[in-house]
Parts: structure tokens; sequence; C-alpha cells
């Protein structure tokens, strides 16, 4: 059978400060609506946004994995244009998201069993180009559940180790909150809810 062509989407690892902060400024680039939380003292950089799965076809992805590890065996490819979400301040709560995308994400992953059963762990490789540059990351996906809230869709998290990212860190890795669609059941969507978070030079 063919392997289902969906992307996922990521966690939301929440970070606020108060209204009278008087840390330095962050120290990683401004410029990127991606970049939640960054702290020049700790040489910490956190990155969250969601991605969305792109109807393009999947050839560029289908390229990139190619250096993924697992290359020979990966079946499912993914494309995804990545979303900066706006979060409301008592709660955390979701409540809005830019309508232009800030970026792109490319990723594949191997999947061995479409029955998608809970606690199985399967190889994924992923690319995400923000306006700070690229972050190519490795690592698995645990399947968390393939009922919820409906027999069919599937929840996952994933944990990533950054492989290659911008010159000025020292690595970090990738987590997600990831829902996957597979059987492309009516009214959900493909997507995760991602945080990436990097470690700067000390040099």
């Amino acid at each position: 059978m063919r392997a289902p062509h969906w992307i996922l989407v990521v966690p939301l690892a929440l970070a606020a400060t108060a209204c009278d902060d008087t840390r330095p400024a962050p120290s990683a680039p401004d410029a990127d609506p991606t970049l939640s939380f960054a702290e020049a003292e700790s040489g910490v950089r956190v990155y969250q946004f969601r991605t969305a799965e792109d109807p393009d076809p999947e050839h560029e992805a289908r390229t990139f994995c190619t250096g993924a590890p697992f290359s020979a065996d990966a079946n499912v490819f993914l494309k995804a244009s990545v979303y900066v979400e706006n979060l409301r301040s008592s709660d955390a709560l979701v409540v809005s998201e830019r309508t232009d995308p800030v970026g792109t994400a490319l990723a594949c992953a191997q999947i061995t069993n479409f029955a998608f059963p809970e606690g199985l762990q399967q190889n994924f490789y992923a690319q995400f180009n923000l306006p700070s540059g690229s972050f190519t990351a490795l690592g698995t996906c645990t399947l968390i559940s393939n009922n919820v809230p409906t027999g069919g869709l599937v929840l996952a998290g994933c944990a990533l180790k950054m492989t290659d990212f911008p010159a000025g860190l020292v690595g970090g890795a990738a987590t997600s909150l990831s829902v996957f669609n597979p059987f492309r059941l009516p009214g959900f969507s493909t997507g995760s809810r991602w945080t990436i978070q990097m470690y700067e030079s000390t040099s």
C-alpha cells in the first residue's frame, strides 16, 4: 500500500516574562517571530511555532530525506508551512495565528505499522527553515493514541536531536505534539506544534 502523505505539527513549551523584566535584551535574532524566549546570560534560544501540511508535491522532502540514515526505508515524506501563534496571557490558550507563513519544514518518517499502535517509536528526520536559519534534526516520534477523539486519528510526540544549525550555536533539541490524519478523516487536519531549544556558544 502507498504510504499516507501527511505532515506533522508539534508541542507547546510556553515561556513568559513579567512586564517589569530587567534582564538583558535577547542575544538571538529578534527579527524571527518564532523566537519566543531568549536570555543572553544563559545562552538559550527557544523557538515555538505550528507546522501545517502543504498541498505541494513532496519532491523537496524526498530530496532532503536522502540525507537521513534510514533513507532507504523512509516511506512518508512531508512538506509544511510554519506559522506563529498568539497565546492568551491569562492561561496560555492559543487564540489566533498569523495568516502568512514565516517559514517551511521538510521531513520524512519510517512507518513500520500502519495500524499506529500506541507506544510505537518511528524514525523521523526534519528540517525547519526559519527566518533565523535552517535547523535539521534526527530522532523518533512515539505514537500516543490512535482513537482520540475518534478512531483513525493519531496523536504523537517527537523528540529530535539537532544535527545541523546556524553558526554561533552548539546544539539543542526539538520536540512536538503532532496530530496525524493518515486516513483523511473529515473535520481534522494534520499538523504539529514544535518547540526548538538551542544553546549558544560560550566562546
